[in-house]
């Protein structure tokens, strides 16, 4: 009798868990045309709503069944180096004799070295290289290059650079002494280019409220129709030909006094100088708000107009392997949740930058006892109810023993 008591109590607490409702808004994600992962992009919306580190976000189709994913965040700047052949506009060889190549340097810039990409060998050669204007007068620039050890054990083709004194031919000639040997096989000639890209941003207005100036001091507010998650605020100014004025800027919350009252405490997340000759851009860092407060310090001067706002961030992204055939949403807002754990996370390596974007539909607010939502909560990430089902488990068990000892000492 007593273990069926535990039972029932067990089953009770598991179902008070499963079916418990605690996420707070949803909102679809656009139907997509292809099968495969997709670059799920965020809204400042939802980035503004949900937990800071996104541990309350989860993704079902429209089964219920709860799809893997991991987070992906845009960086400020990457860079890669990419060969850039020169044309080769002439090539000679004839056996027993010198071997040569004529390149354009175009666009004509002013060098100082080549990359030469050539098959495979273990020969040694000597080169030169000239240039020219016209491609009838040769002149000079490097004699005596020694090339070996051009082999690599990766891959089929090695690259090697010749350094030589700063110049701007609009022609060079590589010739390679062959007397006597096979000729090796250049392939292309060129150089290394850094290109730096700037990471993908999210830019929305954020609107002004209202501006008032005060002795020496301008206060402008900033408000949305919900929380928002931003990362700079970029500031449109007209007043002064020339200002320059110190500014700070403060996030305000929403809180209530003993007196159920509401009312906003102010915290300072950035401090900045607006000047006519900047863009006046101001890193906040990571931030959610739904009113921002600028205080602009005019000291002596007339006040300055903030005439637009506009936030910006880095884009994140909820990557998934999503299906044509299949209708998903996101659930957010329960801030008791922990972050989940799924084996996607550990071939995220595996899976290909180049991804198809999906896109947010506006969000909506979880109300009632929808069904969809009494399936979202698993008892694994609610830590109050595992302890409270341990507390009642131990209880019981501790009753239980009391009772057989009472028991053991009757029979005695």
């Amino acid at each position: 009798m007593m273990k069926r008591k535990i039972s029932c109590a067990i089953c009770l607490l598991w179902s008070s868990v499963i079916y418990a409702q605690d996420f707070t808004h949803t909102t679809e994600i656009a139907p997509v045309s292809t099968d495969g992962y997709h670059k799920i992009l965020l809204s400042p919306e939802l980035l503004g709503m949900a937990n800071s580190n996104l541990s309350d976000l989860r993704i079902y189709d429209e089964a219920g069944v709860q799809q893997p994913y991991f987070i992906q965040r845009e960086s400020a700047r990457s860079s890669h180096q990419e060969f850039r052949a020169y044309e080769i506009i002439e090539r000679e060889h004839e056996e027993d004799s010198t071997s040569y190549l004529i390149f354009k340097n175009n666009p004509q810039e002013s060098i100082h070295e080549v990359h030469i990409i050539v098959e495979n060998t273990e020969v040694k050669k000597r080169a030169r290289l000239s240039g020219s204007h016209d491609q009838k007068d040769w002149f000079a620039i490097k004699n005596d290059y020694l090339l070996q050890a051009m082999h690599s054990t990766d891959h089929t083709t090695d690259s090697n650079v010749l350094r030589f004194p700063l110049s701007n031919y609009p022609y060079f000639k590589l010739e390679i002494d062959d007397n006597l040997k096979d000729p090796i096989h250049v392939l292309k000639v060129g150089y290394y280019a850094t290109e730096v890209k700037q990471g993908l941003s999210t830019r929305f207005d954020f609107p002004i409220k209202s501006q008032l100036d005060s002795a020496n001091h301008s206060y402008i507010t900033l408000a949305m129709p919900r929380e928002v998650y931003l990362e700079n605020l970029h500031v449109n100014i007209k007043g002064a030909e020339y200002y320059s004025r110190d500014a700070r800027i403060f996030i305000l919350k929403n809180t209530k006094n003993n007196g159920d009252k509401t009312g906003y405490t102010l915290h300072q997340i950035g401090r900045t100088a607006f000047n006519s000759s900047s863009e006046n851009s101001i890193n906040i860092g990571s931030t959610q708000a739904r009113e921002c407060l600028i205080q602009i310090d005019n000291k002596d001067n007339q006040p300055l107009q903030v005439e637009q706002v506009t936030a910006s961030f880095l884009n994140q992204y909820a990557i998934a392997k999503l299906s044509p055939d299949h209708s998903y949403l996101i659930k957010f807002g329960d801030q008791n949740l922990y972050a989940p754990i799924y084996d996607l996370a550990t071939f995220k390596d595996q899976i290909p930058s180049d991804l198809a974007l999906a896109h947010l539909s506006p969000i909506h607010h979880i109300s009632g006892n929808s069904p969809t939502a009494q399936k979202s909560v698993s008892l694994f990430e609610n830590i109050y109810l595992i302890w409270s089902i341990i507390g009642l488990v131990g209880v019981v068990l501790a009753l239980v023993s009391i009772k057989m000892i009472k028991e053991m000492g009757n029979k005695a």
